[in-house]
């Protein structure tokens, strides 16, 4: 198929040669955006398991203040 566009031509061949350049963009595109998603994902998982450390680590210091307290209550109880 040959078509005039203000009196050039366009072929086939050129039709699927401009069409193979944007599936090419394309995939690169999607493969930027993939690449960027996983990147976001490393970060946001990197981040929980920091607050969740940070968590643990709050929590344990409550249970032996608690366990110092009750042992301080203890103590005072028995005096």
């Amino acid at each position: 198929m040959v078509e005039s566009h203000d009196g050039r031509f366009y072929t086939n061949e050129m039709f699927q040669e401009a069409e193979a350049a944007i599936r090419k963009e394309q995939e690169r595109l999607m493969m930027l955006r993939d690449e960027e998603i996983q990147r976001f994902k490393v970060e946001i998982t990197a981040k929980y398991e920091r607050e969740k450390d940070e968590m643990r680590k709050r929590m344990e210091e409550e249970r032996k203040n608690l366990e110092w307290n009750r042992e301080e209550i203890k103590k005072q109880i028995g005096e």
